[in-house]
Protein backbone atom coordinates (compact mmCIF):
# COMPACT_ATOMS: atom_id res chain seq x y z
CA UNK A 1 0.00 0.00 0.00
CA UNK A 2 1.33 3.40 -0.89
CA UNK A 3 1.79 6.23 1.59
CA UNK A 4 -1.55 7.63 2.74
CA UNK A 5 -1.92 11.32 1.97
CA UNK A 6 -4.22 12.46 4.77
CA UNK A 7 -5.43 15.61 3.03
CA UNK A 8 -6.31 13.76 -0.19
CA UNK A 9 -7.99 10.96 1.71
CA UNK A 10 -10.06 13.33 3.83
CA UNK A 11 -11.09 15.23 0.69
CA UNK A 12 -12.19 11.96 -0.91
CA UNK A 13 -14.21 11.10 2.19
CA UNK A 14 -15.88 14.52 2.09
CA UNK A 15 -16.81 13.96 -1.57
CA UNK A 16 -18.29 10.58 -0.74
CA UNK A 17 -20.34 12.02 2.12
CA UNK A 18 -21.63 14.82 -0.13
CA UNK A 19 -22.68 12.33 -2.79
CA UNK A 20 -24.36 10.08 -0.24
CA UNK A 21 -26.25 13.04 1.23
CA UNK A 22 -27.61 13.99 -2.19
CA UNK A 23 -30.73 12.40 -3.58
CA UNK A 24 -29.00 11.75 -6.90
CA UNK A 25 -27.40 8.35 -6.18
CA UNK A 26 -29.15 5.06 -6.60
CA UNK A 27 -28.82 2.19 -4.14
CA UNK A 28 -26.04 0.38 -6.01
CA UNK A 29 -23.94 3.52 -6.30
CA UNK A 30 -24.61 4.38 -2.64
CA UNK A 31 -23.40 0.94 -1.55
CA UNK A 32 -20.23 1.31 -3.64
CA UNK A 33 -19.59 4.78 -2.22
CA UNK A 34 -20.13 3.49 1.30
CA UNK A 35 -17.68 0.63 0.71
CA UNK A 36 -15.09 3.07 -0.66
CA UNK A 37 -15.63 5.35 2.34
CA UNK A 38 -15.07 2.51 4.80
CA UNK A 39 -11.81 1.55 3.04
CA UNK A 40 -10.60 5.17 3.14
CA UNK A 41 -11.60 5.45 6.79
CA UNK A 42 -9.57 2.33 7.58
CA UNK A 43 -6.54 3.86 5.85
CA UNK A 44 -6.89 7.04 7.92
CA UNK A 45 -7.22 5.04 11.15
CA UNK A 46 -4.07 3.06 10.34
CA UNK A 47 -2.13 6.24 9.51
CA UNK A 48 -3.23 7.84 12.79
CA UNK A 49 -2.21 4.76 14.80
CA UNK A 50 1.18 4.63 13.03
CA UNK A 51 1.71 8.32 13.74
CA UNK A 52 0.80 7.83 17.40
CA UNK A 53 3.34 5.00 17.71
CA UNK A 54 6.01 7.13 16.08
CA UNK A 55 5.30 9.99 18.49
CA UNK A 56 5.53 7.62 21.46
CA UNK A 57 8.89 6.34 20.22
CA UNK A 58 10.25 9.88 19.89
CA UNK A 59 9.02 10.84 23.34
CA UNK A 60 10.39 7.65 24.92
CA UNK A 61 13.82 8.24 23.38
CA UNK A 62 13.98 11.84 24.62
CA UNK A 63 15.32 12.48 28.09
CA UNK A 64 13.26 14.55 30.46
CA UNK A 65 9.90 13.74 28.92
CA UNK A 66 7.26 11.50 30.42
CA UNK A 67 5.13 9.26 28.26
CA UNK A 68 1.37 9.59 28.33
CA UNK A 69 -1.22 7.88 26.16
CA UNK A 70 -2.98 10.03 23.61
CA UNK A 71 -6.75 10.09 23.64
CA UNK A 72 -8.09 9.66 20.11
Amino acid sequence: MSEVNMEQTLNQLEEIVSKLESDEVDLDEALKLFEDGVKLSDQVQKKLKDSELKLKQVIESSEGFSLEDFAL
